[in-house]
């Protein structure tokens, strides 16, 4: 409340000048009161001691967590908590602090008469003609300027900017923020994040319905960081395609992507609409699980194709649940080194992991006269290495699996391929491999015993007739 001695309150001739400061105490502190004639101004300040302040006049402050002035400002609400205006300094120990009231002459000076001055979101301690709009910052009036170097100090309530445009442009946005701590998060602006089980927020993918369970996208990087649940966000999500709808990966933690997941098994979940490379919508949709068809059919259902565009040490074919049979198409699987042996392992945790030891895998070739390898680290898709010429494409072939959930006995595969010898000789490969074990098959990985797969196309289908 502002405190104010008025002259006509005296009878007789006021013994105070109109703008006298009276020093008074109380609470057992030094407080200073600005005499008010009739019509006239006023003002409270208090004189602080603290040791090394750093403050001067003109300065806003604000008190921190450990109880000291510092400079204020309107980047956070935090920053932006006023406590009043350096009016004076008495040394690098002791200053005026005005709270509220009229601001006489040398204190600031080039003002422009009649305008309203908010807390700078950008300069400490300072005040600017330009309200704060950036998105978490806080719009905050302190100052009314009566001429050029003087005023009256203000104390409002500041609004917390939601992010939106001005309405002049033409949009409008009613966007859900939430500001969140959690010390070495690590996320980057335009991650994607979901609340865990641990109560922590963490990167979310599109593999497991609690990971597609997204909250928003961070606005704000930092161990104090911004979320943004839904609506239009403009300047902070930036150098997408304009026009375009991106959806949470299934394969990267945290990443929008133009690739909508396909895999069974994994979710679809739409986040982000751009308007242009830097402007857009962020939406809030509900996973949805990415089933396979319905069992009882006759015919082979296309359940996810792999093409290696890049050299690869690996390809893994992931998803075999829910048929009673599963075909592997294998197309041009070309090979880095000529003459090297293409081969396949498999597991029984979806891809985590794949069986690789010595005695994991039997197998037999058929090409002129039959070959078999009694204990190997995988099983090799063609009897010798003559359809494995770059010139050649690769191996090209056919891998049937029958009931592979079952755990009662070993897992056979049938396995033809095409063969070719690097003058043109054409025969025909016919293989058989088994997984010497009784735990399911669920996942298959393609690899060379010695170089990369430079090329090809994988294509898994299942079928329960």
């Amino acid at each position: 409340m502002v405190q104010t001695i008025k002259f006509s309150e005296f009878d007789g001739p006021s013994p105070i000048a109109d703008g006298d400061i009276v020093v008074g105490l109380r609470g057992g502190e030094n407080w200073q009161f600005t005499g008010v004639g009739e019509g006239g101004g006023g003002s409270i300040t208090k004189i602080i001691t603290q040791i090394g302040h750093g403050l001067s006049i003109g300065d806003y402050v604000r008190i921190n967590t450990l109880g000291a002035y510092v400079k204020a400002q309107a980047d956070s609400p935090a920053n932006a908590e006023l406590a009043g205006l350096v009016v004076d300094t008495n040394g690098a120990d002791e200053f005026t602090l005005q709270i509220i009231g009229y601001v006489d002459t040398g204190v600031f000076a080039g003002m422009t008469e009649g305008s309203v001055y908010f807390l700078s979101d950008s300069a400490l301690g300072q005040h600017t003609l330009t309200e704060p709009t950036a998105l978490g910052a806080v719009s905050l009036p302190v100052f009314l300027a009566e001429t050029t170097e003087t005023g009256w100090l203000r104390h409002y309530r500041g609004i917390i900017n939601g992010g939106q445009p001005p309405i002049d442009t033409g949009t409008s946005s009613n966007p859900n923020l939430v500001e969140v701590t959690q010390i070495g998060n690590g996320f980057t602006v335009g991650q994607v994040v979901y609340l865990s089980a641990a109560n922590n927020y963490a990167l979310a993918q599109a593999d497991t319905l609690v990971r597609a369970s997204a909250v928003g996208v961070v606005i704000i990087a930092g161990d104090t960081f911004t979320i943004q649940t839904n609506g239009f966000v403009d300047g902070f999500i930036t150098g997408k395609n304009p026009a375009d709808i991106y959806w949470l990966s299934d394969v990267t933690p945290g990443l929008m992507t133009l690739t909508k997941p396909t895999a069974v098994g994994s979710y679809l979940k739409q986040i982000y609409l751009t308007v242009d490379a830097d402007t857009g919508y962020i939406q809030e949709t509900q996973p949805i699980e990415i089933l396979a068809p319905a069992v009882g059919g006759t015919g082979w259902t296309l359940i996810s194709t792999q093409t290696v565009g890049a050299p690869a040490a690996t390809v893994s074919i992931t998803g075999m649940t829910g048929y009673y049979r599963y075909q592997v198409i294998i197309e041009n699987m070309v090979p880095s080194v000529d003459g090297d042996y293409a081969v396949f392992r498999t597991s029984a945790d979806n891809g985590a992991t794949f069986a690789s030891g010595a005695i994991n895998y039997r197998w037999a070739c058929t090409y002129n006269v039959p070959f078999y390898y009694a204990d190997d680290t995988s099983i090799r898709l063609s009897p010798t290495n003559v359809s494995n010429f770059v010139a050649n494409g690769g191996t090209t072939g056919i891998i049937n699996i029958i009931n592979p959930a079952n755990v009662t006995y070993y897992k056979p595969f049938i396995i033809q391929t095409s063969a070719t010898s690097p003058t043109g000789v054409v025969a025909a490969g016919t293989s058989s491999g088994l997984r010497l074990s009784t735990a399911i098959i669920d996942a298959l990985q393609f690899r060379y015993l010695v170089g990369n797969v430079n090329a090809g196309t994988f294509k898994l289908y299942g079928t329960n007739a």
